[in-house]
């Protein structure tokens, strides 16, 4: 299909013209259809000398340029594609490739690597004749001059002769043509000297620009191959210094957790401090004002007493019993302050106390563990002796008996049920949801477990109790361990 359509676009191209069969063939590079691309570059490079106006330089560069691309997409990146961007050089030394259809990097730098061997070729002047009223000379789109230099290679030359219009051909540059003006009597362009091509000089010529493409191509391999190490390394460089930065942190945020941790016990210290001395003052305060209506009464008793008597006690009494009521209130406030002082102390060295006992508690009950375990007796040994009846060992065999009736309960329940649908499923698949079948699944495995559990754990309590049942030789724990005399 694709050979049809490029046999089609061709016959028509002429009725377009070179610019129109150029834009079909970008299309087809841009699709991929190569073969397309390649028979439409064909009829475009016999369409561009019937052309009835001058070209411009880029528009026919990129002719050349679209035929190596087609020969790059083709695998043949060594020969023919570079051939053909010699040619784009020729034709427009400051050639920039077209990203949309030349996007990578490596290709675009081996097209700019070309510059520099295109640039040493050889310089010919163009030999164009003055002009004259008839016809008007162009090359690759320019007007130039005698003494115009043309790199050596393949130039489109244009004639507008008269009114007859344009009359063009491609022509391969390495001294002028004797004629320019053949074409416009039907005529074509040659060249006044036929130069001799040396096949020796040809190869080595040919041997050395191969050398200098090895040295490039493997200079470039070695750069590669250098940044690929320098990026392996700047990796590896980030991820210990990321390793460092989180180690960093956890050690801060360590200390940062044991900083907040001591100033919250101070806090809570302090808290407790400032409510036992609260505490003791509003003590105080209820105290004083105790001690005071106390007083108060004991005045009014007095007075009353003094009142009620008759004139014979006289002033001496009087003042006597003032003085007695004043004593006694004096010794009841001071009584009462001691009291308070007293308190306040105790319950200040209780606070104090409970928050240093709150900081040794774990190393406390844990020292105090190891010694029980360690030391059963001072000085002398204590004999224990087996009584006519074991309550430990009937706990135990109650226990265990417990424990089997538990495990049995849990394997009728729980395991039988699981395991007949589970065996169900399997004899019927697609029976059962798979949700479902993983429900079951697990009521089975851990019901299995816990009844293996329950059973082991019985069996083991009723083993427990039969030997503390039928032990009866008394067991002696001595100051260094613990030593069994007697037999079974």
């Amino acid at each position: 299909m694709s050979v049809i359509l490029a046999l089609v676009m061709a016959a028509h191209a002429q009725d377009f013209g070179y610019v129109a069969i150029m834009a079909q063939a970008r299309e087809a590079l841009l699709a991929k259809d190569y073969k397309t691309a390649r028979t439409l570059l064909t009829a475009a490079d016999a369409a561009a000398p019937t052309s009835s106006s001058p070209l411009g330089e880029a528009d026919i560069a990129r002719l050349p340029f679209y035929r190596g691309l087609v020969e790059w997409r083709a695998g043949d990146r060594d020969k023919a594609a570079l051939d053909w961007w010699r040619k784009v050089l020729v034709l427009s030394p400051q050639f920039e490739p077209d990203p949309t259809l030349l996007p990578e990097a490596d290709a675009q730098d081996v097209l700019y690597a070309l510059r520099g061997e295109v640039r040493n070729y050889t310089q010919s002047a163009s030999g164009i004749p003055e002009d004259n009223d008839e016809a008007v000379i162009f090359i690759d789109g320019k007007r130039l001059g005698a003494e115009d230099m043309l790199t050596a290679g393949r130039h489109l030359v244009q004639v507008r002769c008269g009114e007859a219009g344009f009359e063009g051909a491609w022509y391969e540059f390495g001294a002028a043509p004797t004629d320019y003006l053949a074409l416009c009597n039907g005529g074509s362009l040659s060249s006044a000297v036929a130069t001799a091509v040396d096949p020796k000089a040809a190869a080595k010529a040919a041997a050395a620009k191969a050398a200098e493409e090895r040295k490039a191509a493997a200079e470039k391999a070695a750069a590669d191959k250098a940044a690929a190490v320098r990026a392996k390394a700047e990796e590896k460089a980030a991820q210990e210094a990321e390793k460092k930065a989180l180690a960093a942190k956890a050690v801060a945020d360590k200390e940062a957790a044991a900083k907040a941790a001591a100033e919250k016990a101070a806090a809570d210290k302090t808290g407790a401090e400032k409510a036992v001395a609260d505490k003791a003052a509003a003590d105080k305060a209820a105290a004083d004002k105790a001690a005071a209506e106390k007083a108060a009464a004991a005045k009014a008793a007095v007075d009353k007493a003094a009142a009620e008597k008759t004139g014979t006690a006289g002033a001496a009494d009087k003042a006597a019993a003032d003085k007695a009521a004043a004593d006694k209130a004096a010794a009841a406030k001071a009584a009462t302050d001691k009291a308070v002082a007293d308190k306040a102390t105790t319950d200040k060295a209780a606070a104090d106390k409970a928050v240093a006992d709150k900081a040794v508690a774990d190393k406390a009950a844990a020292d105090k563990a190891v010694a029980d375990k360690t030391v059963a007796v001072k000085s002398t040994a204590k004999v224990q002796a087996k009584g006519t009846v074991d309550v430990p060992a009937l706990v135990c065999m109650a226990a265990g008996g417990g424990m089997l009736a538990a495990g049995a309960v849990v394997n009728f329940t729980v395991v039988e049920p699981a395991y007949a649908a589970i065996e169900g499923a399997n004899a019927s698949p697609g029976t059962m949801a798979p949700d479902v079948a993983s429900a079951w699944e697990g009521r089975f495995t851990v019901g299995s477990q816990g009844t293996i559990g329950l059973i082991g754990g019985g069996i083991a309590l009723l083993g427990a109790g039969v030997v503390l049942q039928v032990l009866d030789t008394p067991v002696m724990l001595m100051p260094n361990g613990i030593a069994i005399s007697g037999s079974w």
